[in-house]
């Protein structure tokens, strides 16, 4: 099985050709990683157990009070789904198998191949390290704490070089091909993720505007502050700008990406939103964007009008902007353009309609993480790859893995670009910056929301039915029924 095209190979290092040595510590690991698996498969049984214990509860007024049957409901759910349950347990166990069980595999290739052809060895030493390493980050995750990119590129730089190799070795399939379904497995083992919610937090009228953005390059320039939000919530920016000469409307929605990879994390560009978005499915980050330009629209009085929209995002969010091309509806939200930044989009389809961008440094491992290039063949798509050679170096004079995925260094990078191509206008990036100009020109109204994660327990419960009256149930808001005369 081949590892996506571009993937950086990374040194390793042989302790020792002592056979006993070796023997003694596969012991250890062999014993380790069964146990971490009977941990997984009895969680598994305890799952079912508890599960079956439920379906068949007498959860029947006549037996059970309300109040009981509740109670029993959510204790259930709290040991079977719950952040410290038996479905993250099962998850956490299998995790470390699967490392140990590779760890063990690595060191028997390591003691059969020693003195030889060490320099065919597929999986070092030091990168199932950076997995068991990775393990612990994960496990933070899955309990709701907060994990940046930071957070991983302090524990387990390597981890994006680990997640190649190891679906590359392990896994059956092509790399691309098992990449995506592993997203879509993991969806299921982490659940029914949270709702994400919207918040109105500038308009036109505000004392405080989003500032206007004029090109694509512009809005690549608003990325970077849209991730400084003290409320720990997704912030997004929309604008219309109107023709003055044609009255036509036109929209920009510019995205940031992920800010936790906690699965549920308060900002809605959390773990739960890459997933979905990674397996193409509608994120819930996905459908808040969705619906804060509808509000939006409604606003300037241009719902259903179908004027043209371009999304442009970084990471998640262009993953979010591709998606959302994908999925557009008739009638709905019309998307003609697309730019993505360092986003991993390769595998996701767009309509010929919409036109796309898609924006890559050549050191970021990130766009490259589902193992297929960007748009390669597709008429509608400019793939843009630039060379950063400082990209590995943080800004204050560190080694960082994952500077070269910072929407600063892609800011940076693709406002030189543009400033080049103007004296080509024959080129491609000059074409498609041509194409969208009807989005910056004009008289120009901005928006800005929040999206965060909505606790089921604080949404707003439907009205109860008056006590003591005849009239049928109808919910706040809804029409009063029809009577016949």
């Amino acid at each position: 099985m081949r590892a996506p095209d571009g993937s950086s190979s990374v040194a390793f290092t042989t302790y020792g050709p002592s056979a006993s040595h070796v023997d003694a510590k596969l012991s250890d690991l062999r014993l380790t990683a069964a146990t971490f698996r009977t941990v997984a498969d009895e969680c598994d049984g305890h799952f079912s157990t508890v599960f079956t214990i439920e379906w068949n509860l007498p959860f029947r007024g006549d037996v059970l009070s309300p109040g009981t049957s509740a109670a029993c409901a959510k204790a259930i759910l709290g040991l079977t789904i719950g952040k410290q349950g038996l479905m993250a347990a099962q998850v956490r166990a299998s995790i470390m198998a699967a490392f140990l069980d590779y760890s063990v595999k690595t060191y028997e290739d390591a003691e059969l191949i020693a003195g030889q052809f060490v320099d065919r060895l597929a999986l070092p030493a030091d990168l199932v390290m950076t997995g068991l390493k990775l393990n612990h980050v994960i496990a933070d995750a899955i309990s709701g704490k907060d994990v940046d990119l930071a957070t991983i590129q302090r524990e387990a730089p390597d981890a994006i070089d680990m997640v190649v190799q190891v679906v590359s070795d392990v896994l059956p399939g092509p790399y691309a091909q098992d990449i995506t379904a592993l997203h879509a497995a993991t969806i299921v083992l982490t659940g029914v993720p949270k709702r994400v919610g919207t918040r109105l937090t500038s308009d036109p009228n505000s004392a405080t505007k989003a500032p206007e953005v004029r090109s694509v390059s512009e809005a690549a320039g608003r990325i970077p502050e849209l991730y400084k939000n003290p409320e720990n919530a997704g912030h997004i920016q929309v604008q219309r700008v109107v023709d003055p000469t044609t009255g036509q409307g036109a929209w920009t929605l510019i995205l940031p990406g992920t800010s936790t990879f906690a699965p549920n994390g308060k900002n809605g560009f959390n773990g739960n939103g890459n997933l979905y978005a990674a397996a193409g499915r509608q994120s819930p980050v996905e459908a808040a964007a969705l619906t804060a330009l509808r509000q939006a629209m409604a606003k300037e009085g241009v719902t259903g009008k179908g004027e043209p929209v371009i999304v442009l995002g970084h990471s998640q969010g262009g993953m979010v902007a591709t998606n959302m091309a994908r999925h557009q509806v008739k009638g709905d939200i019309n998307i003609t353009h697309v730019v993505t930044y360092g986003s991993p989009v390769g595998h996701l389809k767009v309509p010929h309609k919409t036109s796309v961008l898609n924006v890559e440094n050549s050191a970021d491992p990130v766009h490259r993480i589902d193992g297929r290039a960007n748009g390669t063949g597709e008429p509608n798509r400019t793939r843009v790859v630039f060379t950063d050679p400082g990209s590995l170096t943080a800004p204050d004079g560190s080694t960082d893995n994952f500077e070269a995925h910072s929407m600063a260094r892609y800011k940076d990078n693709y406002q030189a670009i543009s400033e080049q191509v103007r004296s080509h206008p024959e080129s491609q990036v000059a074409q498609y910056e041509q194409s969208t100009e009807k989005f910056f020109t004009g008289n120009a109204r901005t928006y800005t929301f929040d999206l965060a994660t909505v606790d089921p327990s604080s949404e707003t419960k439907p009205s109860q039915p008056p006590q003591g009256k005849s009239e049928p149930y109808r919910p706040s808001g809804a029409p009063l029924p029809l009577r016949s005369r």
